[in-house]
């Protein structure tokens, strides 16, 4: 047997090969996850311009309500409950019944146009007795509701403003399931929060007026609704209206209300003052595959009615429950969506023929569409008089009672609360203690004190609470 030579020349290029190898095999993972990583860096938007290009179209509004007797009021953002209702979330405590100080929600709103008109939900301002509009760059207006329209959620407001720079309007009908989102609001207060995501689906819900509402994953929260829904051109998409939640908070899930819709209600709310829409008169449900066959269809189109409203148009036309409407008007067959469009979108009085499928076999019925309720509580008027002195205040010395309550020595105590104080936050049971520097313990040195400011100016109020003291602003 030979024994092997010792080559140290071979030994050397082995080793060299093997270095060659391993060092083009990093190099290739280095230039992979680069890759990754500029596809990734492309792939996702650049939210932090976003801001600063778009805040100055989203105002925040500060609402406020009466006191109310009961658990907790509409505070900004609606609940979608897993039966496909809506309810509004309600996060504020029973107050004790001698506590009637009024009642401060928080919502967000998007600038529609120069001269002041604002689009909000119409569930954050609805039965409030004032509004305060807060611009992107700190100019605070009163606002005054000019119509809102509780089934699309939708609010028109205006403030005296001019110069106002209006939101580009986009069409929602160009998104996509997955395309990047994202809302600026004031989620609890916080003014200017921007919140990203992605588009999640469209969805329709039981009972409504066949509208798609845009599905995300964009966080909302109480403050959120009436905020704007950008698409990557900072175009306005859809305004934040619902949540899905169990909880009061986000939990994953958002609606948008397509922003075409919000403008065309704005339009009428503008134009005429309240929006008009047609109904049968008879509560429907979708056709899913299971009833379809049970009711001998071979599809789900259509809508299934479940009710006929006595004395109503649909009873008058001979409509009977269960009958499926499959059409209206020309159309041979039409989605349960589509027909909700169809109806609602029919002027009050026109009479509107329906393809019925009814004990297995199809009908023709003639029904005179009946309007619908819009369930707006009424505008109030432009000007309101105020109750109360030139603050809205109506106050009352006191008696002594020896309570820690009047330990600054005022007993100079809040009635009611009107106007400009009601919109400062100051309530039934406050205590006056001074007006800007000046102390105050009874009626004649109050007015004394307030005699000295022109109408108009901003007076600073020192108001005990609770035993706390807290200074208020109150404007025109």
């Amino acid at each position: 047997m030979v024994a092997p030579t010792f080559d140290p020349d071979r030994r050397r290029r082995i080793a060299v090969a093997v270095r060659r190898v391993a060092f083009a095999l990093v190099a290739s993972i280095f230039a992979g996850t680069a890759s990754a990583a500029a596809r990734s860096a492309q792939a996702i938007p650049d939210f932090a311009s976003y801001v600063s290009r778009e805040e100055v179209v989203v105002v925040s509004i500060k609402t406020v309500a009466p006191w109310q007797p009961f658990m907790g009021v509409d505070d900004g953002e609606d609940e979608l409950m897993s039966d496909g209702t809506v309810a509004p979330v309600r996060e504020r405590a029973r107050k004790p019944a001698f506590d009637q100080s009024p009642t401060r929600s928080q919502a967000s709103g998007i600038v529609i146009s120069a001269d002041g008109y604002i689009l909000t939900s119409a569930h954050a301002v609805a039965d409030i007795e004032a509004a305060n509009v807060v611009l992107a760059d700190g100019r605070e207006f009163s606002g005054r509701v000019v119509g809102l329209d509780t089934r699309s959620d939708v609010a028109l407001m205006k403030i005296d403003a001019t110069g106002l720079v209006a939101a580009r309007i986009g069409d929602p009908r160009r998104l996509a399931v997955g395309d990047w989102v994202a809302a600026i609001g004031a989620p609890f207060g916080f003014d200017a929060t921007i919140t990203a995501g992605i588009v999640s689906a469209r969805r329709f819900f039981p009972g409504g007026l066949g509208i798609a509402f845009i599905q995300t994953d964009v966080a909302t929260n109480p403050g959120s609704s009436g905020g704007p829904l950008f698409n990557l051109d900072g175009d306005v998409v859809g305004m934040s209206s619902m949540v899905y939640t169990s909880s009061g908070g986000y939990m994953g899930v958002s609606f948008a209300l397509p922003i075409d819709v919000a403008m065309d209600v704005v339009e009428r709310l503008r134009t005429e003052g309240r929006v008009v829409r047609g109904q049968l008169g008879a509560r429907v449900q979708e056709v899913t595959p299971g009833l379809a066959r049970a009711f001998g269809r071979t599809d789900t189109t259509g809508a299934l009615v479940t009710r006929v409203d006595r004395g109503s148009a649909a009873e008058r036309a001979g409509l009977k429950t269960g009958d499926i409407v499959l059409a209206a008007g020309d159309r041979r067959e039409m989605s349960y969506a589509e027909l909700q469009q169809v109806v609602a979108a029919t002027s009050p009085g026109t009479r509107l023929p329906l393809a019925v499928w009814r004990a297995g076999t199809a009908h023709r019925v003639m029904i005179d569409i009946a309007s619908l309720d819009s369930g707006s509580p009424p505008v109030p008027a432009a000007e309101v008089p105020v109750r109360g002195d030139r603050l809205g205040l109506v106050v009352a010395e006191a008696p002594a009672r020896g309570e820690a309550l009047f330990a600054s020595g005022s007993r100079l105590e809040v009635r009611e609360s009107h106007g400009a104080a009601l919109r400062a936050g100051i309530g039934a049971g406050d205590v006056i203690v001074a007006v800007n520097d000046v102390a105050i313990d009874r009626l004649a040195s109050y007015q004394a004190a307030l005699s000295k400011f022109r109408p108009g100016a901003y007076v600073a109020l020192l108001i005990m609470r609770h035993g706390r003291l807290q200074y208020f602003a109150l404007g025109p």
